[in-house]
């Protein structure tokens, strides 16, 4: 690239680039000082030959190389990127002991002196060969992270699965006995909640953290590919530390989180101890209509004013509590629970 946008008169990059009708190109001051010296050989001239290959064109044919224009900056921007800060050389070397691109200058100092150095172009083909086995490296360790991220999916909907299966269980049996097990059934539903959250907690961070060691592994990949896909000195810049930070990266396993539901029904404890409940002694209960839930039912013998401004009276819970009312003997102070009207 830089040897096309050499200027044949001046043989330096082009500086104002323009094009003749031949096709060459030159320097616009390079080129107009060769039709100074022409002309001053024949003051008639109106036409001029081309210093390349001697065609004639005229002065009015110029026509500016904007693309050319364009190259020429990108050359100058990726030379000035390749020079030696201290003494803006080409960073033509590379000495192995220190690990990094010096200039023929450098070599020179006292910091390099008695040091193995490359060109650079030779030091490139070792370093490529670790760069490409460090990236087969982690195109494994890319591959194993994605089978652990689709392991832990299935488990999440797996767990989702029986979870809403054992969930339907527990809601189809506690209906049955709804009236008498209500809050007994809100216990379970809690507990297997709480689980449900912890499991899929654990499960959800194990995730999170398999993404963002995929997403670090992606990251490692791209700058090795950019690497190799450069130039020798973009490679080489830094290359040491470069395989050494990503050869230092460690995966972690995912936990290993149990999928086994502890919430379990077990309706035959439930029954003996429904058993035991209605096998007790009973006495007649007084209840206190001053504590009753606003939407219980109107039996007979419940609720004539429905004042919800009781401060006594329950509010979340269709429960009315009882009165003590006997004064001699066995008493009983309980809590009643009714379906509520909605």
């Amino acid at each position: 690239m830089r040897e096309e946008a050499t200027c044949p008169i001046c043989l330096e990059l082009m500086t104002e680039p323009v094009i003749i009708d031949c096709g060459h190109i030159y320097c616009h001051s390079c080129i107009m000082k060769n039709l100074e010296n022409q002309q001053q050989k024949s003051l008639s001239q109106r036409k001029f030959q081309c210093p390349v290959c001697r065609a004639e064109f005229q002065r009015e044919s110029f026509r500016p190389s904007k693309q050319l224009e364009s190259i020429i900056d990108a050359i100058k921007k990726m030379e000035q990127e390749h020079l030696c800060e201290e003494h803006g050389e080409k960073l033509s070397l590379f000495c192995e002991d220190d690990g990094q691109l010096i200039c023929w200058r450098c070599e020179r100092t006292p910091q390099h002196k008695g040091h193995n150095t490359v060109l650079a172009e030779d030091a490139c083909l070792g370093y490529k060969e670790n760069f490409q086995q460090t990236l087969t490296y982690l195109r494994e360790q890319e591959d194993q992270n994605k089978e652990w991220q689709r392991n832990i999916r299935q488990q999440i909907r797996n767990f989702q699965i029986d979870f809403i299966n054992k969930k339907e269980c527990i809601e189809y049996r506690f209906k049955v006995l709804h009236m008498i097990l209500h809050m007994e059934e809100k216990s379970y539903l809690w507990r297997l909640k709480n689980e449900e959250e912890q499991v899929l907690k654990r499960l959800q961070d194990t995730e999170a953290q398999l993404e963002k060691q995929s997403q670090e592994l992606n990251k490692h990949i791209l700058e090795l590919e950019r690497r190799c896909q450069g130039s020798a000195q973009e490679l080489l810049q830094d290359a040491r530390d470069t395989l050494d930070r990503i050869s230092s990266m460690k995966l972690n396993a995912p936990e290993d989180v149990s999928l086994d539901i502890h919430t379990m029904l077990d309706i035959d404890i439930i029954f003996c101890e429904l058993i035991k409940f209605f096998e007790t002694a009973y006495a007649k209960v007084t209840l206190d209509l001053d504590t009753a839930h606003i939407n219980l039912l109107e039996y007979e013998f419940m609720m004539t004013d429905k004042s919800p401004d009781n401060p006594a009276r329950f509010k979340d819970l269709p429960c009315i509590l009882g009165r003590e009312a006997i004064t001699s003997g066995k008493h009983y102070l309980g809590m009643f629970s009714i379906c509520g009207s909605e």
